[in-house]
């Protein structure tokens, strides 16, 4: 049965790619980890020596069309001219310099209409796509039927130095952690995801 798109925000440890996993695969449909792209990005600029700071639009545009995103046993793959970069996007270097990816809107432009072209295949495709990117739910697919924002169990928590950077340097050019209308949120912690994807299931079980 068709279940749409499930879409999850939030600060980063919050368990989204967690529960992403958890829920897709119990509904049998892709994780799209929108979170790559960036990645993507980021990579391919350091491997041609280039700051994605000062580099012109209209190259990264050229960048952004030579991606392609692929669910391999329904996990996200990205390929750039036909090179599989996914088992690279977690390196050091890359998480270094996805920050100076991420602030420029001309970029996030480009990459916002390459997510929903991904959902959309996969939808049709699948009949259903769970998902997780920075403003997923508010600027990518603000009309899906599924939308979660994920925030720490208690308010302010920091679990480590590199969360804590990464949502410092997030909160610079996005505002994901508003709550917005039709958005659900759900508060979370290491101890509760099982729980959480559980509610999840709950939720769209109930509005097939």
């Amino acid at each position: 049965m068709p279940t749409g798109l499930i879409v999850i925000d939030g600060g980063a440890g919050t368990g989204k790619s967690t529960v992403c996993k958890i829920v897709a695969q119990r509904l049998g449909v892709p994780y799209f980890n929108a979170g790559l792209i960036y990645r993507a990005i980021a990579l391919c600029c350091s491997r041609q020596g280039l700051d994605p700071a000062e580099v012109a639009a209209d190259r990264l545009a050229e960048e952004v069309a030579s991606l392609e995103i692929k669910f391999v046993e329904l996990e996200t793959r990205i390929f750039h001219v036909g090179i599989d970069l996914t088992d690279s996007l977690k390196a050091t270097a890359v998480s270094e310099t996805v920050p100076k990816v991420a602030v420029r809107r001309d970029l996030r432009t480009y990459l916002t209409d390459l997510q929903r072209q991904t959902a959309t295949q996969a939808c049709e495709l699948w009949g259903g796509l769970v998902a997780d990117g920075r403003d997923a739910t508010s600027v990518v697919w603000p009309d899906a039927p599924y939308r979660y924002l994920f925030l720490p169990e208690t308010d302010g928590e920091v679990r480590d130095l590199d969360t804590f950077r990464r949502n410092q340097a997030d909160s610079r050019h996005s505002d994901f952690a508003n709550r917005r209308e039709g958005v659900t949120t759900i508060r979370t912690s290491s101890r509760n995801l099982d729980e959480v994807a559980e509610k999840i299931l709950r939720h769209v079980h109930l509005h097939l």
